[in-house]
């Protein structure tokens, strides 16, 4: 059978509580026969059973349940707690409580992120441990303890300079915009400002264009020690960190995350652990959901940073729409945050007059030719977001003044071009 069949069901129906879309009749039917399927991988039929059993039932989802109950034929047995609700093991009872609405205790949520990284617990059991808990929505108490757990595998990069950015985009990509993070990037360090951009091969639910294809494309070296991070920064200005050095027991998790196709709460923390750490460490991320705002600033409160912004870009992501304002939230220590808009006009720059379309065509070379052309100094879209996105971070950020002029001085003068060049 066609896997990639029963994935498009899972996307269908497992999105969340609030962007799920019912399976019809037809649809449930094909869903039983890849339960049935040997070569489905089982990771990812204990997340559609997760979604199945926690999301709202349409009828004819409800009667699919009850008949599948009746006849547990076709669920394969080491899942089949999902549908009885009769757990063996303290992970199925978690789970259960979960899918009935519970919230982990702190204790409860600490020993069950920790369950993630020991190779004795199933990869099934992580797998409806952690679509269930996104499902339902992840507490404050949970999210904490799931960054805890992965910052306690992390070894961060300290280097002795006065600010790093941290720019902070979803690890698994884009595939409907340009991706141009890693030219950002090259135009801060340019500019004085060291900046990492971190991230990983390949991960779910994308798989999209990302900074480490990007570099690959580019011949650069993508899996960089932590020791060439440092002199990058020195040297260079602008680095790239890649999972598999400053987390690998989290790397070791992509298959799991491959399989379960869907996004889970490890993809909220990963991007906030600080892979390269300055004397101050200014964050720049992103968010799609708007829940995920607060969630992002409660995360930043328990960071060693000097301050965070948190945008809602294009695809979730730091980058920011050239065609209308984006939600905007600074964060610093000890302050309120400050809740607000980023527009083009902010930075000196106009909006689009038109709507930018996305466009699922969009490659690893489209992006990289286009984000080499605009360091080159050619006018055009990805021009005017490279220069939006760095004046936008300088500005809020409160490095400089002139933020948009500064950008043009080192991009027109080649000095961004040659920043990008420089790392190899």
């Amino acid at each position: 059978m066609n896997t990639d069949e029963f994935i498009q069901y899972l996307k269908k129906k497992g999105t969340g509580p609030t962007m799920s879309k019912s399976l019809s009749k037809e649809e449930l039917g094909r869903v039983s026969l890849f339960f049935d399927d040997p070569d489905l991988p089982l990771v990812t039929k204990a997340t559609m059973l997760t979604a199945m059993v926690l999301l709202d039932a349409t009828p004819a989802e409800a009667d699919w349940l009850a008949q599948t109950r009746a006849d547990l034929t076709c669920i394969p047995e080491t899942i089949r707690w999902l549908l009885t609700g009769e757990a063996t093991s303290d992970l199925e009872s978690a789970v259960l409580a979960i899918v009935r609405g519970e919230e982990l205790s702190g204790r409860d949520a600490d020993r069950w992120m920790e369950s993630l990284f020991d190779p004795a617990v199933p990869a099934w059991g992580k797998a409806a441990l952690l679509e269930s808990l996104r499902l339902r929505r992840e507490t404050e108490i949970e999210n904490k303890a799931a960054l805890a757990a992965c910052l306690r595998r992390t070894s961060p990069v300290s280097v002795n300079l006065p600010v790093v950015i941290d720019i902070s985009n979803a690890y698994d990509g884009f595939n409907r915009n340009l991706f141009l993070a890693p030219f950002v990037a090259a135009v801060l360090a340019a500019m004085g400002f060291p900046t990492v951009v971190h991230g990983m091969d390949e991960v779910s639910p994308k798989k999209g264009v990302n900074t480490r294809k990007i570099l690959t494309r580019a011949d650069k070296r993508a899996v960089r020690s932590p020791e060439m991070i440092a002199e990058d920064l020195t040297s260079v200005g602008w680095t790239y960190a890649d999972q598999s050095v400053f987390c690998p027991a989290l790397y070791a998790l992509k298959p799991l995350r491959l399989e379960m196709v869907k996004r889970p709460i490890l993809a909220t923390v990963e991007k906030l652990l600080l892979p390269v750490r300055g004397a101050k460490t200014f964050v720049v991320t992103g968010y799609t959901h708007p829940p995920y705002k607060g969630k992002t600033v409660t995360l930043l409160n328990c960071l060693p940073i000097a301050g965070g912004i948190i945008v809602r870009g294009l695809e979730g992501s730091t980058q920011l729409p050239l065609d209308r304002r984006a939600p905007q939230m600074v964060v610093r220590p000890g302050q309120a945050p400050m809740d607000g808009f980023i527009r083009p006009e902010d930075v000196g720059l106009e909006t689009e007059e038109d709507r930018i379309l996305p466009d699922t065509e969009i490659t690893i070379g489209d992006c990289l030719d286009a984000g080499v052309a605009a360091l080159n100094g050619e006018s055009g879209l990805a021009s005017r977001m490279i220069r939006y996105q760095a004046a936008q971070i300088v500005a809020t950020a409160g490095l400089a003044d002139r933020p948009l002029a500064r950008v043009d001085d080192v991009i027109s003068s080649g000095e961004a071009l040659r920043r990008w060049q420089c790392l190899k």
